[in-house]
């Protein structure tokens, strides 16, 4: 494994827990922004009959909220700097997932960052089924519990970590199989730097849930993070397996690829991840660039490292991305001819 590459996993690893992650924090930590967005479907413009629900979930923190839209309209405000995950539902409709940067880049003179979402129009078999099972689950947890489940969502949206974690964990004492409940927990020590009491939570939810793919893919994350890599492999190919196109489970997989040197498997993974979402909080960008060095293609890895500035330009490693960038430049512009023509060679047409 070269020093680049621990560099990154160093970076990423640590970024793995599904929506939140401990470093790689946009610049602008202290600040505050307040997200509107717009919801539509298909061609037809803004959502205005139907109701869409949307999370917004911490990549950075264990932050979460939600919100109803109305007439095709969410707002969430005074959110901290950071990556989030904003995921739009429409009720046996289907849902849209992707990466939101709230950062003075993307802001204006307010603090506000606006955010289009378009869903595609048509039943999705899959989202009307977990709806279903959503609402089947939910019959069987005490009323007390939910309430403590709830009051921690919102503990989470202030946000209060520690008193979040004294609502999961009441939540729990009542209802032992609330695997939600025990996820949440394991994300607070996972950002809490707990890793084994995080991985204990997250292998105690799928005990209980083993179909629950949040508790999957985090359970990926935590193992990569531990450096349990033949264990993470295992997982993260699980979690592909499950949803072969959740950003998130293709993102750990390639790190896992990437960790285990097979670079072929790891740059299929990764670049998976930045095709559904280029933004994604774990920054495949960092990862191709190690591969395509690796390869000799620096011009790739170039493109690839200003590529992560486009998306994350406040990022507290910006600066450090930009002289690495400065750098390869330089040496591409001493390399003979032929290398560079070499180097080109090697950039996938349908990448570059």
């Amino acid at each position: 494994m070269t020093l680049f590459t621990r560099f990154v996993l160093a970076l990423m690893l640590l970024m793995s827990c599904s929506g939140n992650s401990l470093i790689g924090a946009e610049n602008t930590a202290s600040e505050k922004f307040d997200l509107l967005g717009e919801v539509h479907l298909g061609d037809k413009g803004r959502l205005r009959k139907l109701r869409a629900l949307v999370t917004l979930s911490g990549q950075n923190s264990a932050y979460m909220d939600q919100s109803w839209t109305f007439l095709g309209k969410f707002k969430f405000r005074d959110v901290p700097a950071g990556n989030y995950e904003l995921r739009v539902e429409i009720p046996r409709r289907g849902e849209q997932v992707s990466t939101v940067v709230l950062s003075r880049s993307f802001a204006d003179r307010k603090n506000r960052v606006r955010q289009l979402v378009r869903i595609e129009e048509g039943i999705d078999p899959d989202s009307a089924r977990k709806f279903e099972l959503v609402s089947v689950k939910s019959l069987s947890i005490p009323p007390a519990a939910i309430k403590e489940y709830l009051d921690g969502r919102k503990s989470l949206s202030r946000p209060d970590y520690p008193k979040a974690l004294r609502h999961f964990e009441a939540a729990v004492k009542i209802a032992p199989n609330f695997a939600a409940a025990i996820n949440h927990i394991g994300v607070i020590h996972y950002q809490s730097r707990e890793y084994d009491k995080a991985l204990l939570s997250f292998e105690t939810a799928l005990e209980k849930e083993p179909a629950f793919h949040e508790a999957l893919v985090n359970l990926g994350g935590v193992l990569l993070s531990l450096g349990q890599l033949d264990r993470a492999l295992e997982i993260n190919l699980r979690a592909v397996a499950v949803r072969p196109e959740d950003p998130l489970s293709n993102a750990q997989l390639g790190l896992s690829y990437l960790a285990a040197d097979d670079l072929a498997k790891a740059e299929l993974h990764l670049s998976k991840t930045r095709q559904i979402d280029p933004a994604h909080f774990t920054h495949p960008q960092l990862a191709l660039a190690e591969i395509r060095l690796r390869q000799n293609r620096m011009l790739s890895a170039i493109e690839d490292l200003k590529e992560f500035l486009k998306y994350h330009p406040d990022h507290e490693q910006a600066p450090k991305v930009r002289e690495q960038i400065q750098r390869l430049e330089h040496l591409n512009s001493l390399a003979q001819p032929s290398d560079k023509i070499a180097s080109t060679q090697n950039i996938p047409c349908s990448k570059e």
